[in-house]
């Protein structure tokens, strides 16, 4: 599977090189959600 990765800041759009693999992990209810992924250098 590929995976795209597009973080905006304001009107910049960037779109880092990642290692295989992101984890979205959540907490409970009213906490905030947790994206890790790791950038290729």
């Amino acid at each position: 599977m590929k995976i795209e990765l597009v973080i905006q800041n304001s009107d910049k759009l960037i779109m880092p090189n990642i290692q295989e693999g992101i984890t979205w992990s959540t907490e409970r209810k009213g906490m905030p959600g947790r994206l890790t992924f790791t950038v290729v250098q």
